[in-house]
């Protein structure tokens, strides 16, 4: 956003789904993502009819269950379901392409959406009238697609996801939002959580404020706040002064790349990896397990290294990496909380039905 460059007629927006998931109406969204697949990536008939059965199962058979009633939902997709998210951006995105993108050009030349949350840069008409007409015009044309959405007033700021967006000469700039009632809740230092916590918590929030802050002033102050939100939670950041500062050189050098189009790293493949399961507990021997796969398994002393083994068609054994994955150890909430509601003592959740 901070290349982008803006004029004195232009302003910018936001506009929110109304309840994105249970509104999208089933079989518009069938037919849309179907009608997509077959004209314009031209699927082979087969291959649409797989996936638009395998849209209807999803979108038409879901049931849900609490304590004795059980429910069947007859529009809109099931939120949490995995395809949710992908389902719901490819009917929003046919559409936009279809009726949005071209059409107003003219006057949007930034216009973006993450899920339900979408943000623009409207460029306004010389004629008041006809500006006017214009923007109620994009509302209007947005809200046939299905679904309702709201708009903010056209301004020169915002506040879109976690970001303030302003307008400042021909640049867009961005700093870090935050809602007034966030207590930044980190997980204290005594928590029975494995080193990498603090590390990918301050690691990545450091890339978070260079990435958001356009300016070098709000890079500073957010990276106040986050040391002294880290000793509110009992954090020693004398302790933690080696991890700051490698925290600081990587977010610089992250947001250079960034910024630059160079972000990507080639880093191992997820299918040559390895994954050991386990709960975390502070007294576990994580060095002693990764050198007993490394001196056992991966590379034995004098022995072919596993990744160099062939197997009986003659393929490597694809193992490069060994990760441990760790899980947390219940904590109250889990061990307290009632859960099975149908086992529960009392009047059936039928009861209370009209």
């Amino acid at each position: 956003m901070t290349n982008f460059e803006v004029d004195t007629s232009c302003s910018i927006f936001t506009y929110d789904a109304v309840e994105l998931y249970p509104s999208i109406p089933t079989d518009l969204c069938i037919s849309r993502i179907a009608s997509w697949l077959e004209f314009d990536l031209k699927i082979h008939t087969s291959e649409l009819k797989a996936i638009v059965s395998a849209l209807e199962i999803i979108l038409k058979n879901n049931r849900l269950v609490c304590g004795d009633l059980f429910a069947e939902q007859l529009n809109g997709i099931a939120t949490g379901t995995s395809p949710a998210t992908s389902i719901a951006n490819l009917f929003l995105s046919i559409f936009e392409k279809e009726k949005i993108i071209e059409q107003f050009a003219r006057y949007t030349p930034f216009l973006k959406r993450y899920i339900d949350d979408g943000f623009g840069v409207w460029r306004s008409d010389p004629d008041p009238i006809k500006d006017a007409e214009a923007w109620a015009s994009f509302q209007d044309t947005l809200n046939t697609c299905g679904v309702s959405w709201t708009f903010s007033k056209r301004s020169s700021t915002a506040v879109f996801l976690d970001m303030n967006i302003w307008i400042e000469g021909k640049k867009i700039l961005t700093s870090m939002f935050s809602k007034p009632l966030n207590l930044y809740l980190y997980i204290p230092p005594h928590s029975c959580h494995s080193q990498g916590i603090i590390q990918g918590l301050v690691h990545g929030h450091f890339i978070r404020i260079h990435i958001l802050c356009s300016k070098e002033e709000d890079i500073l102050k957010e990276s106040r706040l986050f040391i002294k939100r880290l000793q509110a939670r009992g954090y020693n950041t004398n302790k933690l002064s080696h991890l700051l500062l490698s925290a600081e050189a990587n977010a610089e050098e992250y947001a250079c790349k960034f910024f630059s189009g160079k972000d990507s790293k080639s880093g191992p493949k997820a299918n040559r990896n390895v994954y050991f399961h386990i709960t975390f507990h502070p007294s576990h021997p994580n060095k002693e397990i990764k050198e007993a796969w490394r001196s056992i398994v991966a590379a034995p002393p004098d022995e072919e290294p596993l990744n160099n083994l062939k197997t009986e068609v003659g393929f490597r054994i694809p193992v490069d990496r060994f990760v441990m994955c760790h899980h947390k150890a219940h904590n109250l909430g889990n061990l307290l909380s009632y859960r099975k509601i149908d086992k529960r003592q009392g009047p059936k959740l039928s009861s209370y039905m009209e």
